[in-house]
């Protein structure tokens, strides 16, 4: 049963093969932002049933041209970033003002089934300077409610295995955030920081190579 104070109103029975989703507009800081909420199935043999439900409720607005939840972006203090990408074996590490790109220039190896052919790596150091693109990434990473992220983010991706990244954030004074990206479920923050960081890798054309790893 999901109520919005009377607006909306729907019920529905939720089993290992379906969700529920609803949203409505609601006024703030004199605009108007969008409120969702949603009720999900996780296939999970442990259970009886073969799954569990995860709910989620949040507000959200635009930031930066990216959607994203409240609360605004100081919500954190973001001392390190890094992202590790399952395809090509990519990873970035994230500086205020510097962007290290460790990029696998070697052609991706085809998958078969459930596994990968072996690849011979080629990693390669690229940089991009430019402190307003890295202090945006933080800004974004601030704002993630690490504490009250979904579990499923916490763990190893298991729902697509070869398309996923997992973020590496540390915050404040040493704590340690790794999370799980997989474009399904997760932070709308999160979404941002990929989006962004794909934005860079794809559109800018001044990476500079600094080093051929191997």
């Amino acid at each position: 049963m999901l109520s919005f104070e009377g607006d909306s109103l729907r019920e529905q029975e939720i089993s290992g093969a379906n969700g529920l989703f609803a949203a409505r507009i609601i006024p703030y800081n004199g605009h108007n932002d969008v409120q969702i909420y949603y009720l999900q199935a996780i296939a999970d043999p442990s259970q009886k049933n073969g799954y569990r439900l995860t709910a989620r409720e949040d507000t959200l607005t635009v930031y930066d041209g990216q959607i994203v939840e409240l609360p605004p972006p100081a919500l954190h203090h973001i001392e390190r970033l890094a992202v590790r990408e399952e395809i090509g074996n990519d990873s970035i590490v994230v500086m205020r003002d510097t962007i290290y790109w460790y990029k696998n220039d070697a052609s991706p190896s085809p998958v078969y089934g459930d596994s990968v052919a072996p690849q011979k790596d080629s990693i390669n150091l690229y940089t991009l300077a430019d402190p307003a693109a890295g202090q945006k990434l933080f800004s974004l990473a601030a704002g993630i409610r690490s504490e009250q992220l979904n579990p499923d983010l916490l763990l190893p991706n298991k729902i697509m295995r070869y398309f996923s990244s997992t973020w590496y954030i540390q915050y404040d004074g040493g704590k340690q955030s790794q999370c799980a990206f997989d474009g399904l479920i997760g932070s709308y923050r999160l979404q941002a920081l990929e989006s962004r960081l794909w934005e860079l890798k794809h559109n800018r054309t001044d990476w500079k190579l600094v080093s051929k790893i191997q």
